[in-house]
């Protein structure tokens, strides 16, 4: 058959229908644009014609009732967001929702509860946004919503208290979590999970039947390894209303190819930064932070060295399991940078529960890097900056936060890092990525367009990327579309994160004992489909050793600077 151009087929097309399709055009641009005014009187008609238009198109059919929605025509509204759940034109859990709160609002409260139940079957994420919900003022006294929301019986006791969040929990892990159970089929490498869903509930059946002779700390530590054991790093406690889960050690530690050192402290222990710990009373300090493995969820070892040292700090719970001897003090055997051993009573306090994103310090401690000017050390609380080198050429970039920042978005960083390129002689381009633990993988796309394609930088051995152990979540999604897309150099240690797995963070509370945690409900593939591998392993090693730490030394550049220049 002949191949017909572009024009000549074109000419074939009635003048009319070719009016038409530019006039669909115009329709869908003015249709979208009334819709992001949120003026609906307008909105409402021209989405109407666009779904009589195109009746298989999922999105434009849950803009029309979203407008409904919002213009309170309920009725309306709940039909459109059935025709959307058949097309698969959102997430089924949200459209269940959303029809769920039509039939509330226009009194139909045995159809509200229908549509709520299979929300929550299907894994509708925000439970505290749902218990408030306006929509259900007229249901919350009924004993279903309550139950589909967990919302705990009036006056239970400590124990049923804790077997309703122990149920609860297993009900959500049931319906919202991606692949929390082991498999023998072809899904078995989605997740890292230790339990087939027969041994979890045997678990939970467990747990519930222990909970008379086990102390609070025992049931929250169980909780742990029953959340930790469903396979992924997102998928953790975060923490509760709990002294435990906040009275910790003003202290900041590293795990270092060489050990555990204390790399930052509260004021009044600053006289140990510097120091290696060798032991927590008289649990040697690799068994310590072997014992905390089981309690840790991960997307592999990597992640390990990443949170045990954060872990570590909570001692109520180090107590719990043996580690302690007491539940808000220990004794630190340590080792200072001229060999000398001291043992040291370190008491824990609540001033610092969490450290984790307090990067390089909290504010107010000291740190080993506080009088360091190597670039590596510097500005490490900051999302993103760059500096230009030019007696090197190499455009350094550090990546330590997948967000916007206050005073630029991540997309005008990224086009700042394009005029940088196309004005310098740019050599080398190197992305620091080690310290970031994520954000919004989405907000990476326009650094990635700079990048991929870019004659001046994407080639083999002018391109560069340092990851480690903190390389998680949205920037582990980053890591794997530069391996993807671009020439990309790693250069490091493997990522706390791995390319194909579960993520996204929803957290959401038990309801008696008030403990947070986050189940992961979407299976991100930064990777190929072919792509099992734990994490992205550096294509040049290099260990991160307290010494060069210490003495400002950043290794990782130096690798990247000893690599020949392409011509």
């Amino acid at each position: 058959m002949r191949a017909i151009g572009f024009l000549a087929l074109l000419a074939l097309i009635p003048l009319g229908a070719a009016l038409a399709q530019g006039a669909a055009l115009d329709r869908i641009a003015a249709a979208r644009a009334a819709y992001d005014r949120q003026d609906w009187a307008t909105a409402i008609p021209l989405l109407d014609q666009l779904v009589a238009e195109n009746p298989d198109n999922g999105d434009d059919r849950v803009m029309l009732a979203r407008a409904r929605f919002l213009s309170k025509d309920y009725a309306r509204a709940a039909g459109d967001y059935a025709q959307a759940l058949a097309l698969g034109g959102f997430d089924p859990a949200v459209l269940e929702f959303r029809i769920a709160q039509c039939d509330a609002y226009l009194g139909n409260r045995p159809d509200s509860l229908r549509w709520l139940t299979l929300a929550m079957a299907h894994g509708y994420r925000d439970l505290a946004g749902a218990q408030s919900d306006p929509a259900f003022a007229t249901l919350k006294s009924q004993p279903e919503f309550a139950r589909l929301l967990g919302i705990a019986p009036p006056n239970l006791s400590r124990d049923d208290g804790w077997r309703y969040d122990i149920g609860f929990l297993a009900g959500r892990v049931e319906h919202r979590s991606y692949h929390p159970f082991r498999t023998a089929t072809g899904d078995r490498n989605v997740s890292g999970a230790l339990y087939t869903q027969a041994e979890f509930e045997a678990e939970i059946a467990r747990l519930e039947n222990d909970v008379p002779k086990l102390t609070d700390r025992a049931i929250e530590l169980r909780i742990m390894r029953l959340v930790a054991s469903l396979g992924d790093g997102h998928t953790s406690v975060w923490g509760a209303r709990k002294p435990e889960f906040a009275l910790t050690f003003p202290l900041a530690f590293y795990e270092f190819s060489d050990g555990l050192y204390i790399v930052a402290a509260a004021p009044q222990y600053k006289n140990l930064v510097g120091a290696k710990v060798t032991a927590f009373d008289s649990t040697p300090a690799g068994e310590a932070l072997a014992r905390l493995d089981p309690y840790i969820a991960h997307d592999n070892s990597q992640w390990f060295k990443a949170m045990e040292p954060q872990v570590i700090r909570h001692v109520p719970f180090l107590q719990e399991i043996g580690i302690t001897k007491s539940d808000n003090a220990a004794d630190l055997t340590v080792v200072d940078s001229k060999g000398v051993r001291r043992t040291v009573h370190v008491a824990a306090d609540m001033s610092q529960p969490d450290i984790w994103n307090a990067v390089p310090k909290p504010d107010g401690w000291t740190w080993i890097g506080d009088n360091s000017s190597a670039e590596f050390q510097q500005r490490n609380n900051e999302n993103y900056w760059m500096a230009w080198h030019p007696e090197s050429g190499v455009l350094y970039v550090q990546y330590n936060k997948i967000e916007d920042a206050r005073d630029r978005t991540l997309a005008q960083f990224a086009q700042a890092l394009s005029q940088q390129i196309a004005q310098q002689p740019v050599k080398k381009l190197v992305i620091d990525m080690r310290n970031n633990n994520g954000g919004d993988t989405f907000l990476n796309e326009p650094m990635l367009k700079v990048i991929a394609g870019n004659p001046k930088v994407d080639v083999p051995g002018r391109f560069y990327v340092i990851i480690g152990r903190r390389t998680f979540s949205a920037a582990m999604n980053a890591v794997s579309y530069f391996g993807r897309y671009t020439n990309a150099i790693f250069v490091g240690e493997p990522t706390g994160g791995k390319p194909n797995a579960p993520g996204d963070e929803v957290p959401f509370q038990l309801p008696c004992s008030g403990i947070m945690l986050n189940l992961s409900d979407r299976y991100w593939q930064g990777g190929w489909p072919d792509d099992f591998s734990t994490w992205r392993a550096p294509d040049i090693t290099v260990p991160v050793t307290f010494a060069d730490y210490a003495a400002g030394k950043d290794a990782a550049t130096a690798a990247i600077l000893a690599q020949p220049a392409p011509r």
